[in-house]
């Protein structure tokens, strides 16, 4: 079944817009409304309760400036999430609909600093992109004679002794680096590598917080510590504090890998 598409006018893009920032202003004033009542009963010294959707909203614009600062590292950001610059050959499977999905996913665990997540998600992703590859090509059978069960280090192995030379020797570069990630941090075997527990590791990040950009999710007033779902590093010789962010090193690196590979076996037309 083909579906039949137009393109939208131009007021009907704004009226779409205007759709969606009424939208956002009323669940806004809402939420105002009800932060103003339990602000009251505080003031009143009366019994409340701190909901749900109050917690959630309260660790979302914490870490908002960071989701902000880390969306334009892996987007653009559309209104559905973020969609893959690839094109996927016309073939009925459902990787079809699931590589789109697990690329939307990857970015969005990374843009919320979930970052084996990203890793993870990442990997499949790769696998799933493979896996289509060699349907395409006509040759699953072959791959299933060779693997009874073919996930991505096997698969990687059968793209890579093909003589036929299926994909670039690049891209097969590219999926072992994002396989060991993978495999690093699935089966906990960075935790077994050597490290010194008060330095920072070349898979993170850190940002000092007199360099953060925005508002950070952490605050140092009156010698007291407040903040949500951070990682804070304060150096006593120099004076300093900063937020770490671990494992955010590798995520980029694998997502960024991924995507290239994907790029390069099914450019954009």
């Amino acid at each position: 079944m083909k579906t039949l598409t137009r393109k939208l006018s131009k007021q009907e893009i704004l009226n779409a817009h205007l759709e969606w920032y009424s939208g956002l202003e009323a669940s806004l004033r809402q939420l105002e409304e009800k932060a103003s009542t339990k602000m009251r009963l505080i003031s009143e010294n009366k019994e409340y309760t701190m909901d749900d959707d109050e917690r959630l909203v309260k660790m979302f614009f914490a870490h908002l400036a960071e989701y902000v600062s880390r969306a334009g590292e892996v987007g653009p950001l559309g209104v559905g999430g973020i969609e893959p610059d690839v094109s996927l050959p016309p073939i009925q499977d459902a990787l079809i609909d699931t590589i789109p999905r697990l690329w939307n996913d990857a970015s969005m665990a990374y843009i919320h600093g979930n970052f084996r997540g990203c890793i993870f998600l990442s990997a499949t992703m790769l696998e799933g992109a493979l896996k289509l590859k060699i349907k395409d090509k006509g040759i699953e059978g072959e791959l299933k004679k060779r693997f009874k069960k073919a996930m991505l280090g096997k698969l990687i192995d059968f793209l890579e002794h093909d003589k036929r030379a299926l994909v670039p020797s690049e891209v097969i570069e590219l999926s072992k680096a994002v396989n060991d990630l993978r495999v690093k941090h699935i089966h906990l075997l960075v935790e077994e590598e050597p490290q010194d527990l008060f330095s920072i590791s070349p898979r993170d990040e850190f940002v000092p917080l007199a360099e953060f950009r925005g508002s950070p999710p952490i605050q140092i007033k009156g010698g007291y510590i407040s903040g949500d779902g951070v990682n804070l590093i304060i150096d006593l010789e120099k004076g300093t504090a900063g937020i770490l962010y671990k494992y955010k090193k590798d995520a980029k690196e694998s997502i960024e890998k991924s995507r290239e590979i994907l790029r390069r076996l099914y450019p954009s037309r």
